[in-house]
């Protein structure tokens, strides 16, 4: 469970004493699912498995920040272009979260708290422009850092290692984070950026499927400041000159625990399904599932034949985007990351996907989420 959600139930054993005591019989008592809509912000940020408790509260959570009447939370969703109306946990982890967040990586985490607890519109529309100023700039920063890390994977041959660490004086501490989720991602094996600050190194730590991060930090202790987090992220404080015995102390932890095996990217298809049935009432009927996310994820859907590829585009933010074609009909594509594919596409293909909704500028338009393509071996 996030922090967010233990300080939400702590609040309301505290309130039930309260009430024993007979505190309430003077006043109101606070109206605690009012602030259900901070409970879903913070617990979907801190990317905590959307199972159980968590569940629950991130489904009403996500009733009330549809509803938040405070000034921060409507100003927020309108500079993340998000409309009135059903807000998906994508919506706050990839939009809502980032720029509530910015301040803080930024070096102004007061930034953000200013505008949760704003009473002026005005005053928060500010905040949240000023934010959104920060979002762009860690955005910036964000693609030099992940540019310069794959230079040192290609350059170092770390290709051949289990692990990436990597560390460097020249990086953003508040941007290492993000950058080390999609290079684990990306290469599939645990990832560790550290930033240095004369001698003294802060990292971010990003694990993938089937290795618990925290636990072999544990084994490493010895080498570390200091460290926390959970199964799939951490953070660590580390000396420079222990770096080099920490990066093959680390190593040598998975070796030992995978053997000859290879971290291996699962993609778990849930079904097959034909183009044509991808209709907004089938949309309707799979967004209760929601909400989806970490160990909880959205259902995963395959092509059932090889389809046309039409106008591939390469996007920001290394963004691939393209056109599938079946008959006469076509179906937008996007893949966030991907854009490395690109040149590898053939003419036709079958692709693993989620579906969903975009919605831009108050039309929606059915959209499909790549998540892996499948090549033929003949076309290597």
């Amino acid at each position: 469970m996030a922090g967010v959600g233990v300080a939400f139930y702590f609040v309301i054993a505290l309130r039930s004493k309260l009430r024993e005591a007979g505190y309430w019989s003077q006043m109101t008592e606070p109206y605690l699912r009012h602030y259900l809509d901070l409970v879903a912000l913070g617990t979907i940020a801190d990317i905590v498995p959307l199972i159980d408790t968590n569940r629950v509260l991130v489904t009403f959570g996500l009733r009330a920040l549809e509803e938040s009447d405070r000034p921060g939370i409507i100003a927020l969703k309108a500079i993340s272009g998000i409309d009135t109306g059903e807000i998906t946990t994508a919506q706050v982890a990839f939009r809502l979260a980032p720029r509530l967040n910015a301040g803080g990586r930024m070096g102004n985490a007061t930034l953000g708290v200013d505008l949760l607890l704003s009473k002026d519109h005005e005053e928060a529309r500010k905040i949240a422009n000023s934010l959104d100023q920060y979002n762009r700039k860690r955005q910036s920063i964000e693609e030099g850092i992940y540019n310069d890390a794959k230079k040192i994977i290609m350059r170092d041959g770390y290709l051949n290692h289990k692990s990436l660490i990597l560390s460097s004086s020249e990086w953003h501490p508040g941007v290492t984070g993000i950058v080390a989720s999609r290079l684990a991602e990306e290469f599939v094996r645990p990832t560790i950026l550290i930033s240095f600050d004369g001698d003294k190194g802060k990292g971010s730590a990003r694990s993938v499927a089937g290795f618990h991060i925290y636990e072999a930090l544990l084994e490493c202790a010895d080498q570390l400041v200091g460290f926390g987090g959970h199964k799939y992220a951490a953070g660590l404080k580390i000396q420079r000159d222990m770096v080099n015995q920490f990066r093959v102390s680390f190593e040598n932890v998975i070796r030992r625990k995978l053997g000859v095996d290879e971290f291996i990217k699962p993609i778990a298809i849930d079904a097959e399904i034909d183009l044509e049935d991808i209709t907004p009432n089938f949309l309707h009927y799979l967004s209760l599932f929601e909400p989806c996310g970490q160990a909880n994820q959205k259902p995963l859907f395959a092509t059932r034949e090889k389809l046309s590829i039409i106008d591939i585009k390469i996007l920001r933010q290394n963004t691939l985007k393209f056109i599938l074609k079946k008959d006469e009909k076509k179906y937008d594509v996007i893949g966030f990351g991907m854009a490395e594919l690109g040149p590898k596409l053939s003419n036709t293909t079958k692709i693993a996907f989620h579906p969903t909704v975009n919605k831009w500028q108050g039309v929606k338009r059915i959209q499909l989420e790549l998540k892996d393509v499948v090549f033929d071996i003949d076309e290597g």
